[in-house]
Formats: structure tokens, C-alpha cells, sequence
């Protein structure tokens, strides 16, 4: 019998909580889902429930600094952050992935995008879409 894969989802957006949910239980066999649509709230479902991983809008109410990620393992150490967004990841990704995001992918991003990011982060790597990577890469030279 497979071990759960604990998924914290901090979104104020119904819709793509829904949609992830549906996403994620189809394509990893043994999820337990829970969400928040803000993050005090996401707290306090992670102060009770340890996650593997957390599906992190940066819009939330509460949610939208850096200083976000700290937070998190602040409770749980361990835990691994996925940031999912609809702003733009060349603006926001290097900030984020900076302060310990283990991952970063935009909300317009493919379905089988998001699903690899979440796989990649679950499997202890880092997750930035090529196109940011690029972009990162050409600010450092």
C-alpha cells in the first residue's frame, strides 16, 4: 500500500482549487487534499495536518510576500512549496525561488505543466518552465 501524498492547496479561487484537485488525485494515486482560501487559514491546516507539499497562490489575502515561504517552515520545516500564479513568473520567479520556493508555475501554464511541476517538487527538484529559466539565466550574464 502506497504512503498518502498530503497536499495543502492555499487558493482563493474556487474554481482552481477545483481544478487541481481533480488534476491531482486523477494523476497521483493516494492524495489527501486539503485547501484554504487565504493563508492564516493555510496555517492552520498545516499546523494540524502535515503536508508534502503546498500549492501556494501568491495572491491570496496574506499570502503575497516573500517572507510567505519562511512562514510555512517555520511550522513545517520540511515541507515542500510550490508557488502557483497568475503573475508573471519572470518578474516573480527568481524572488520566490530565492526565499526557498522549491517550485514556481504560472496559472496559464498546461495542465500537464502544473502536474510536472508538482511531480518534480514532490521527487525533491526544483521546478522553473524553460522560458523563465532562460530568462534568468540572461539576466546573470
Amino acid at each position: 500500500m502506497n504512503v498518502p501524498i498530503n497536499i495543502l492547496i492555499i487558493e482563493d479561487h474556487d474554481i482552481v482549487v477545483w481544478a487541481l484537485e481533480r488534476m491531482l488525485t486523477k494523476a497521483i494515486e493516494g492524495t489527501v487534499i486539503k485547501s484554504a482560501p487565504n493563508f492564516d487559514r493555510g496555517l492552520q491546516i498545516l499546523l494540524q495536518n502535515p503536508a508534502d507539499l503546498i500549492i501556494l497562490d501568491i495572491g491570496v489575502p496574506g499570502g503575497n510576500t516573500v517572507e510567505t515561504i519562511q512562514y510555512l517552515r517555520n511550522v513545517q520545516a520540511e515541507v515542500k512549496v510550490l508557488i502557483h500564479t497568475g503573475l508573471p513568473e519572470k518578474e516573480f520567479a527568481a524572488a520566490y525561488m530565492i526565499a526557498g520556493a522549491n517550485g514556481f508555475v504560472s496559472k496559464h501554464a498546461a495542465f500537464e505543466d502544473v502536474l510536472e511541476a508538482c511531480q518534480t517538487v514532490l521527487d525533491n527538484e526544483k521546478y522553473i518552465s524553460n522560458s523563465t529559466r532562460e530568462t534568468i539565466a540572461g539576466n546573470t550574464n
